[in-house]
């Protein structure tokens, strides 16, 4: 009757591939610093995408200027350079945020869209429960462009990568603790 969330097997899922290559101890703050310069770099290629498909007159130096507040601005450059398994679940989750976000905000969404910012949001669950509050963005956004016209491609596309995590999640919470 306990609920653990805390320490999911997301950030496991990195380190472990790279210390068996390698053969030895992989300091964390190496992937810690990796995943937040590649969620800096998803940043930047957001706010292409914004200006290009929303705000066409957003200037190149906004863009960089935004993209060096999100870098050194916030918590990002901390906990990037921190080296705590709580800080590398939270930079490995918010880079799979990021990039869910980057999938599916673009003027012309197709299903895939919906279904791998679906996914990748999800895949949060396995590291920082908070971030997969982005859920609301790819679930709003087919509710406003499809009217749930198909509850099939609902489920399929929202609702199964949802679910996979969930069941991943617990299964692991099960595992673990009983």
């Amino acid at each position: 009757d306990r609920w653990y969330t805390r320490f999911g097997p997301l950030s496991a899922i990195f380190l472990i591939p790279f210390q068996l290559i390698k053969g030895r101890y992989i300091p964390i703050v190496y992937i810690s610093v990796l995943f937040a310069s590649l969620t800096t770099c998803i940043f930047y290629l957001l706010l292409l995408r914004i200006k290009k498909d929303f705000l066409p007159r957003m200037s190149l130096f906004s863009i960089v200027f935004f993209v060096i507040l999100f870098a050194f601005g916030t918590a990002q450059f901390y906990v990037g350079t921190s080296s705590s398994v709580w800080h590398i679940d939270q930079i490995i989750s918010s880079f799979f945020g990021t990039l869910g976000i980057y999938i599916i905000f673009k003027k012309k969404l197709r299903d895939r869209d919906y279904f791998l910012s679906t996914f990748f949001i999800s895949f949060t669950l396995l590291g920082r429960m908070t971030v997969a509050g982005l859920l609301v963005l790819p679930f709003f956004l087919f509710f406003y462009h499809e009217k749930l016209h198909s509850i099939k491609k609902f489920f399929v596309l929202l609702i199964l990568p949802l679910m996979l995590f969930i069941i991943l999640l617990s299964s692991f919470n099960y595992a673990r603790f009983q």
